[in-house]
């Protein structure tokens, strides 16, 4: 993979590329029944991105975060 030159063709790959990645962690999630979350960090933007929202988002990863480290 390469920086894609144009700006313009950058951004809206981005756009694309992540309502992509945005879809797959949701089927993953329902599929497989399991806590999932997405966090996207666009420089270009002061938001964030996340999936399936910010605060949901914040309470998996501190689960996760909380979770005994394996051998």
């Amino acid at each position: 993979m390469e920086l894609i030159a144009d700006e313009s063709t950058r951004k809206s790959t981005l756009k694309r590329r992540q309502a992509g990645l945005l879809k797959k962690a949701k089927e993953l999630s329902i599929l497989c029944s399991v806590p999932a979350c997405v966090v996207v960090h666009n420089t270009d933007e002061a938001n964030l991105v996340a999936w399936p929202s910010i605060p949901e988002a914040k309470t998996i990863l501190t689960k996760i975060m909380d979770m005994p480290e394996a051998d």
